[in-house]
């Protein structure tokens, strides 16, 4: 990543797969994730994504913003609303703070605040959830303008889930500073980039008939549910946001890191059917 703000000016990137994020994600109750006991002398656990449970006990503020970026995780503040993000006043943590706009919701892990199926529509039509709980515009408003960091990046790289592999993380860009819009404008950009045949082949081998039947199946309903004719949809192929297999609503990012300390956002999503 490049920094316009940061002692040295330049933090290196390293290739690193997509990671879960430690935390209720979606399916886990909050109560169990910060009240689960492993084995008698294990006290509080958290989640820790598919390795598992660790102990909570070393989280502390500075461990918590880490993951985060300096929000709540997600089901830990019931009354968490966003407003709007200046520079956090707890900047005494090293490290990167993430616009709450691109976070997951704190208030409740299964609802995000931030409405947009990634498969159907694009980022000018993204809405939001306010604070009493009504859906307003959102792509339209200074919000989505912000920042997507503090400090600011010109240079990011966004993680998907079982992409990485065949086409390489998202590349943000902005010489002027990466704002949330830019996130999801290049985040829309990837997904809708149709897959070649080539892909298809390597679907088939690394994934088996069955999950390329769900992404056919997912194709054939992103192209019922989009705006455009579907017999024009449907002549564009499959797409990289079919082989996420319906799961393509927003749930939020989060921040990871390499051994070496630099930093890349990965990205976290829900099923239609579930956030419908």
């Amino acid at each position: 990543m490049e920094w316009g703000n940061v002692q040295g000016g330049k933090l290196t990137w390293t290739p690193h797969p997509w990671a879960a994020h430690p935390l209720p994600h979606p399916d886990i109750p909050a109560k169990q994730f910060w009240d689960h006991a492993g084995d008698a002398d294990a006290g509080q656990q958290m989640w820790r994504g598919p390795g598992g449970w660790m102990p909570a006990s070393g989280l502390d503020a500075a461990g918590m913003h880490l993951i985060t970026g300096g929000h709540p995780l997600p089901g830990m503040d019931p009354y968490w609303t966003p407003t709007r993000w200046v520079a956090p006043l707890y900047a005494q943590y090293p490290g990167v703070f993430l616009s709450p706009w691109l976070a997951p919701n704190p208030r409740n892990a299964n609802c995000p605040h931030i409405l947009w199926d990634a498969a159907v529509e694009p980022p000018d039509q993204i809405r939001r959830v306010t604070g009493r709980g009504t859906i307003v515009d959102f792509a339209t408003t200074d919000f989505f303008k912000a920042p997507a960091t503090h400090p600011s990046a010109k240079y990011l790289h966004v993680h998907l889930p079982g992409m990485r592999s065949s086409w390489g993380p998202v590349v943000v860009k902005n010489t002027s500073g990466i704002s949330v819009g830019d996130v999801f404008n290049a985040v829309w950009a990837y997904l809708q980039t149709p897959i070649s045949l080539n892909d298809v082949g390597t679907i088939i081998a690394s994934r088996g008939m069955h999950h390329y039947e769900k992404t056919k199946y997912a194709m054939w309903r992103r192209c019922w549910s989009s705006a455009a004719l579907y017999d024009y949809a449907a002549s564009q192929g499959i797409k990289r946001v079919d082989l996420l297999e319906g799961t393509s609503v927003y749930w939020g990012f989060w921040l990871a890191y390499n051994p070496d300390g630099t930093w890349y956002l990965t990205m976290g999503f829900l099923p239609r059917t579930r956030a419908a």
